[in-house]
This record gives structure tokens, C-alpha cells and sequence, in this order.
């Protein structure tokens, strides 16, 4: 697409929409089967269903979906500011920090924080005014499953529509853009013959292992101190949210300055992307846990420390599962993007170093890994999600 404004849309774009869909996507699980069956009762068709019954029933988590779409695509847009473009607010912080304006990149960044946190708090007031509580009941398991030989099928579909559009956007775009699917199989098992790769395999997985122990434990433990109380709860998840919108890219430069260039600030680059979230979860989970275990605890005359480990852990088990898996994925973004910026060896410097010599067999053999990895560790993550929320 060129060093134009097209990209950084589609980045931007990349980013953002999976957010939305799967927002979508979990609010429409969520719809009580008393309000599908009504709509069946009154014979409305399938647009209208859509529109009278299930988007209005799914609103909240949509609104959920988008505001992580927000945060999402704020941080692809600087960050490819900060790579392909001329122009723009992520290239002024990057422009600014290149060239030891440090007032000015300060200043930028104090006015991003104040506008991100003006948007945020207008999508939060919106949110708020479509919040409802639902008593669906639990889907059947033959609703909730699949076969093993359907999930299958499904999956060698989606292969191989994914590798068709890849073969036809090879032949659109040509071999110095796009490497085609056959070349790039046989370079990934070149490069993992030899001991380069697996260096840089190294170095990211010991960045992504430190961050995720920082994100998910410390997470746990302060989502669990606030969540504790109605009034920190109160207080103290707007904040959060409003720092989680605001993109963490554009603040590579503050930690370059106080970590440098290695492992600490990847480490702390995967920590930032985890971390909030992780916290979000866990005190949703607390706030809407059933309150008549907390109030047990009062009547037995637990102590805090008590209640957490033998009440308050254990009801919210499932929940904690489900922020591990997603603080692995936004982790595991952060440390790649860390690397990007603030490292010398690891998967995302090996990727940033082949873009800049246009070695594309390489940049899509090193990603093609990297997704086979996310999507194993995620499937994992995925199946003992489900195991503990049928638990």
C-alpha cells in the first residue's frame, strides 16, 4: 500500500475489529432463550430479530467490545506513525524523543492522556445507559458444543481459505510484499535448522514468561484488594480503564528512558498491556459474585486474608482462568512491540530488522510461527476456560 495513510488505517482496522466481534459475539451467547423464543412466538424474521431482539439485548457487551476496540486502534495507529510515517501524532512523540525534545514529548504525551481520558469517559457514561442484568439460562451442551469431526471440518475450511487468499495476494502483490505460502513453509524450516532463531525464540519467551508472571499475579492480587471494596471499586476502575485506553506505544519513549534498550523493557512493555486487564476482570468478579459468601465470611469472623484464600479465590477460579488467557494475548503483543522498539534479539526485533531489509520469506515465516504459537497456547488457555466454567 505504500508510505501512506492507507496502512497505518488498516493496521488501526486489524487491531480493533476482532474486539468488536467478539464483544459481539459473547453478547449474543448471553441473550436469555426466553427472548429468542418470544420472537419465534411472534413470528418476526431474521432482520427484525436482529434488530428488536438481539443487538438491544447484547448492547452492553458490545459497548464492552468497542471500547476495547478504542484502545486497540489508537495503539495501531501511532504505532505505525512511529514506523511508516512522515507525519502525524505518533511520529511527533517519535520525532520529539529522537531528537531530546524532551518538553515537547512530555507535552504530547500529557495531552493524548487528557484526550483519551475525555473519550473514554464519554463511551463509559454511554455504556452505562444501556447496562442491564439478565437471568439467562445456561445454554444445553448440545448448543454449546460441537463434534470433534465438526470442529475439524471447520478448521481445515478456514485453513484453507486463509492459505487461498495468502497464494492470491502473493500473486497480486508479488514476492518482494507478499512471500508465498510454499516459500515461506521451507524458509521457517531453514531458519529453525539453525541456532539464530531459536535465540531470538529465547529471548521472547523469557520477556513473555517474566511479564505474564507481573500481569496476571500482581494483577489477581490488586483486582482482589479493590474489588474487595465497593468504594475502591468505586473509585479506582474508572481510572483503570482510562489507563487502559490510553495507548501504551506512545509510551515506549518514557520507557526507554528509565529501563533502556533489553530485557527490563520488554518485560515492562508485556507488563503494561496485562496488567489492567487482569485487574478488570478479577474485580468484576468480585463485584458480581453471589454476596451471601462474603457475608458468610463476616458470620464466621474471617479474617481479610482468610476470606480471599478460602471464599473469594476459589468462587472466582473461573474467572481468573479466563484473565489468564486473555493477558497472554495482549501480553505477548506488548512484548513483541517492546522488541520492536526497545531491543537488539527477540522475535519482534527479528521481524522489525526484516522489514527493514524487505526479507519477506522471513517476515512471514517468523510470523506464521508466531501465530501457530498464540494459537496453541490460546486453544490450551481455551479448553481449561471451558473445563472450569462447566466445574
Amino acid at each position: 500500500m505504500g508510505m501512506n495513510t492507507k496502512p497505518i488505517i488498516l493496521i488501526g482496522f486489524l487491531y480493533a475489529v476482532m474486539a468488536v466481534i467478539i464483544g459481539v459475539l459473547n453478547g449474543l451467547d448471553r441473550i436469555p432463550p426466553v427472548l429468542v423464543r418470544t420472537g419465534r412466538v411472534l413470528r418476526i424474521n431474521n432482520v427484525q430479530q436482529a434488530l428488536y431482539i438481539s443487538l438491544p439485548a447484547a448492547a452492553p457487551y458490545v459497548f464492552t467490545g468497542a471500547k476495547l476496540a478504542f484502545g486497540y486502534s489508537i495503539t495501531g495507529v501511532l504505532g505505525s506513525e512511529f514506523i511508516l510515517a512522515t507525519a502525524g501524532y505518533g511520529y511527533n512523540i517519535a520525532f520529539a524523543y529522537n531528537n531530546f525534545e524532551d518538553k515537547k514529548m512530555y507535552a504530547l504525551l500529557l495531552f493524548l492522556l487528557i484526550v483519551v481520558s475525555l473519550m473514554t469517559m464519554v463511551m463509559l457514561r454511554a455504556s452505562r445507559t444501556v447496562e442491564h442484568r439478565s437471568g439467562a439460562a445456561p445454554v444445553s451442551n448440545t448448543q454449546q458444543t460441537a463434534s470433534g469431526l465438526s470442529k475439524l471440518l471447520a478448521i481445515f475450511v478456514v485453513t484453507v481459505i486463509l492459505l487461498g487468499l495468502w497464494q492470491w495476494g502473493h500473486a497480486v502483490v508479488g514476492t518482494e510484499a507478499l512471500a508465498a505460502p510454499d516459500v515461506t513453509f521451507k524458509h521457517a524450516v531453514r531458519l529453525m535448522g539453525g541456532d539464530v532463531l531459536w535465540m531470538h525464540i529465547g529471548e521472547t519467551f523469557k520477556a513473555l514468561g517474566f511479564s505474564l508472571l507481573i500481569s496476571c499475579a500482581a494483577g489477581a492480587v490488586l483486582g482482589a484488594l479493590v474489588g474487595m471494596s465497593a468504594l475502591a471499586t468505586a473509585a479506582v476502575s474508572p481510572v483503570l480503564i482510562t489507563l487502559y485506553a490510553l495507548p501504551k506505544v506512545a509510551l515506549y519513549p518514557l520507557v526507554l528512558l528509565f529501563f533502556g534498550i533489553g530485557l527490563p523493557a520488554k518485560i515492562v512493555f508485556g507488563a503494561m498491556y496485562g496488567l489492567i486487564p487482569m485487574m478488570l476482570i478479577v474485580i468484576n468478579a468480585i463485584q458480581s459474585m453471589n454476596q451471601a459468601l462474603p457475608k458468610t465470611a463476616q458470620v464466621m469472623r474471617l479474617t481479610r486474608l482468610q476470606t480471599l484464600t478460602t471464599i473469594i479465590v476459589p468462587a472466582m477460579m473461573p474467572e481468573l482462568v479466563t484473565g489468564i488467557r486473555i493477558s497472554f494475548s495482549i501480553t505477548f503483543l506488548g512484548v513483541m512491540i517492546g522488541e520492536m522498539f526497545a531491543s537488539t534479539r527477540g522475535l519482534g526485533y527479528l521481524l522489525m530488522n526484516s522489514i527493514n531489509i524487505n526479507d519477506s520469506a522471513t517476515i512471514m515465516s517468523v510470523t506464521l510461527l508466531v501465530a501457530i504459537f498464540a494459537i496453541a497456547v490460546n486453544a490450551g488457555l481455551l479448553a481449561i476456560d471451558k473445563a472450569v466454567h462447566r466445574g
